[in-house]
């Protein structure tokens, strides 16, 4: 019978869930950093949000 996930006995399986843990933790405020900084520049600069979309070469040649 396995053990569940947070009764593990096993030090090397506890260091790496920690770690795993840690990570992602730290991926989740790196990424709501990022969507602050972009939503700053959204509301600074509401008509640059998107670049216009260029035309792509097949349609082009398509002619």
């Amino acid at each position: 019978m396995t053990t569940p996930p947070t009764e593990s006995l096993d030090p090397v399986v506890e260091r790496t869930r920690r770690a795993r843990e840690a990570l992602a933790r730290a991926c989740d405020h790196d990424l709501d950093k990022m969507m602050d900084l972009f939503r700053s520049m959204q509301a600074s600069h509401p008509e640059r949000v998107r670049r216009p979309r260029r035309s792509s070469l097949r349609a082009a040649h398509e002619d």
